[in-house]
Formats: C-alpha cells, structure tokens, sequence
C-alpha cells in the first residue's frame, strides 16, 4: 500500500489527448509501486571471490549475512510457499528490500540463497539472467552453518 507522502515508481506512456479540438498531454499509468526504502547494492565482485575461492579475510566480513538478514530473506521466500519464484536477483533484491525496508546488497542476497540451497531448504536455479527458486517442502529448520558456502566464508574471514 502507498501512504500520502510516499515516493512510488511509476511506468506511465505519454499520450496528446485531443478533446473538443484542444490537445492536452496525459500520462496514462501503466504500473505503480512505492520505491525502494534502502539501497538494493548491485555489486558482484565480493560474490564472484567467493565462487572463485579467492575471497580475503576483509571480504568475507563484508559477505557474511547475519541471522536477522537471513531470516527476512527466508520469511520473504517463504510467504511463497511451494510456489516457483522465477526473478533477475536484482529484481528479487528489491522486492525483499520493498517487503522488509531492510537494507540489502546483491550479493549478501545471493550469499543467503546459497546457503539455504546448501543446506536444502530451497532448490536454486540460475538460468540466463534470472534465478528459480522452489521451496522444498517438509523441512524449515536447518544449520546454516553446516552450508558449503557459509564454511567458506567463515573460514575465509578467520585466515
């Protein structure tokens, strides 16, 4: 919902219109939503150390979402419930950003959803430019820190 003072993205078409011989510009809306209420960040090259293995102590630190941030993402993905998300991850970004107004960078993004798909909360995959995401049912506990990437970036951030 858009509350009065608000800032929205609006997709409009610019239009003449043309009524009893006078012409007048409108817009005619398309879409309407309420901006972003933090920065969605869309740097990879923290991301891409980690996928590389050549992440630095320093990196890591950056990289390493805390449990309150995975828990927003989580609870987004999962007020889907067994429904298929199929989004850009920056598109999916901001749309967690809009939903939580928690503050949230790309590649922490992309972090969180490696580690669930880790430890099997969730199934990922990366097709072209969009990543699908499907939330495997039963399970919705899990040891974060038993994930692959999550080992990474510990042990990354502790050399």
């Amino acid at each position: 919902s858009v509350c009065q003072g608000d800032v929205v993205d609006v997709a409009f078409i610019p239009q003449i219109n043309e009524f009893r011989g006078e012409s007048s510009v409108q817009l005619n809306v398309q879409d309407i939503r309420p901006s972003c209420k933090a920065n969605c960040s869309d740097k990879t090259e923290a991301y891409r150390a980690l996928r590389e293995h050549t992440l630095t102590a320093e990196v890591a630190a950056q990289l390493l979402p805390d449990r309150a941030l995975m828990g927003v993402i989580w609870r987004y993905l999962a007020s889907f419930g067994q429904q298929t998300i199929c989004e850009t991850p920056m598109c999916l970004c901001r749309k967690i950003v809009r939903w939580s107004g928690v503050e949230l960078s790309l590649e922490r993004l992309l972090v969180c959803l490696d580690v669930f798909a880790d430890v099997e909360l969730l199934e990922l995959q990366r097709l072209h430019k969009n990543i699908t995401i499907t939330i495997k049912p039963g399970q919705r506990k899990a040891d974060l820190n038993q994930s692959q990437t999550m080992q990474a970036i510990l042990q990354a951030k502790e050399s």
